[in-house]
């Protein structure tokens, strides 16, 4: 079984898709970390929802090898589908936005 990371920010919050990948870069430069090429899903009309990246310590040479290590980052631009979330143990009249999903940290915690 994997484990995942959710980040959650306040729904309505317009927080720009282009801002946070430019932050998750960011991230991967200052921590020497490989960022691969962005895998984008369209809705209509060519606009960006959702992007996938993958982060890993070291470049793969051959994108078709298998990883090792790498963590799966998936950032939604809202509104999505499915994001929205709202706690009983919190304040179930807050709603939040799901906007990012760290996926396979168990055993790729470096």
């Amino acid at each position: 079984m994997g484990t995942s990371a959710y980040f959650l920010v306040r729904a309505n919050s317009k927080i720009e898709l282009t801002k946070l990948i430019e932050d998750v870069k960011n991230i991967c430069i200052e921590n020497n970390l490989y960022m691969s090429p962005i895998s984008v899903n369209y809705q209509s009309e060519n606009i960006i929802k959702h992007v996938s990246v993958e982060i890993a310590l070291v470049e793969r040479a051959d994108l078709y090898e298998a990883p090792t290590n790498d963590v799966l980052v998936d950032v939604y631009d809202e509104p999505y589908k499915y994001q929205y979330h709202s706690f009983s143990w919190y304040d179930e009249e807050i709603e939040f936005f799901n906007i990012a999903i760290i996926d396979e940290v168990y055993n790729n915690e470096k």
